[in-house]
């Protein structure tokens, strides 16, 4: 009876320890799994669109701008409505075609310009039709890119986020950035908007109400704004520059046909534009 009472209690141990490290396993694999399924932070998921876009091979956006100026109190509104069609990025003969208006000083025009990978054809039938050799950063400077637009953010931006996930499935962010950070990141930008006034002089200028706001879905941006006012004071004279740029991206990274104008022999060759 003893020996029988013994070997149920060596059994009962053997059973107690086999359990629980089978419950350590289970618990050891499911940190493993959370591990391995944890999402991706705000920052991250963003970080990682606007990278996939900033690198994709084509894309076909609508870039929306607007400046308002307020002079010493004569006020004016520059605007551009573009749509660009750019394939074959990821070659050294990338094809873009950009249509649209654009307002200046109270003149509307309109863009229709094209890149073959060499050379870039612009103008109208009733100004005439002209082509010049030129890159493709050029071209893009010259008719607007999304690249002027979406950049890289730092992580650091990310600490007063607010994030929205849409019915879409899309997930919406909305930053709000410093001087030093607008300055930064879109230097250019601002430069070329006050350079008139006080050159390439940022100390000149005051610049704030710095806003981003970026959508993300499937791994690309959808949808990317950027505001942000300048300011110049000098005693009583003041300017002010409310500046706001979007790009909208109807698809991004998939196969985009660029369609050429008709009659590309007819275009006057320039030496320079």
């Amino acid at each position: 009876m003893k020996k029988i009472t013994a070997l149920a209690l060596a059994l009962l141990i053997i059973l107690s320890a086999l359990t629980l490290t089978a419950c350590g396993g289970n618990k050891s694999g499911g940190e493993a799994s959370n591990n391995t399924n944890k999402e991706a932070s705000v920052y991250e998921t963003v970080a990682k669109a606007i990278e996939n876009t900033l690198n994709a091979k084509s894309y076909d956006a609508d870039i929306d701008t607007l400046l308002k100026t307020d002079l010493m109190g004569s006020k004016s509104e520059n605007s551009a409505d573009v749509n660009i069609k750019a394939a074959a990025l990821d070659t050294d003969k990338p094809k873009a075609l950009a249509i649209g208006k654009r307002i200046m000083e109270g003149y509307t025009s309109d863009l229709n310009e094209y890149f073959d990978g060499e050379w870039r054809y612009f103008g109208n039938a009733e100004q005439g039709t002209y082509k010049t050799q030129c890159t493709f950063a050029e071209y893009a400077k010259e008719v607007g890119n999304p690249q002027s637009i979406v950049t890289a953010l730092p992580e650091a931006l990310f600490g007063n986020a607010q994030s929205k996930k849409n019915d879409d499935g899309s997930l919406t962010v909305t930053l709000t950035a410093d001087e030093a950070t607008v300055e930064s990141l879109y230097k250019d930008v601002v430069t070329a908007i006050v350079y008139n006034v006080c050159g390439e002089d940022l100390t000149q200028v005051t610049t704030k109400n710095g806003t981003i706001v970026v959508t993300v879905a499937d791994g690309y941006v959808k949808e990317y704004k950027v505001s942000f006012v300048s300011e110049i004071t000098a005693g009583s004279d003041k300017v002010t520059y409310d500046s706001a740029n979007s790009v909208t991206f109807i698809s991004c990274g998939k196969d985009i046909t660029v369609t050429a104008p008709a009659n590309l022999d007819n275009y006057y060759e320039m030496d320079q534009y």
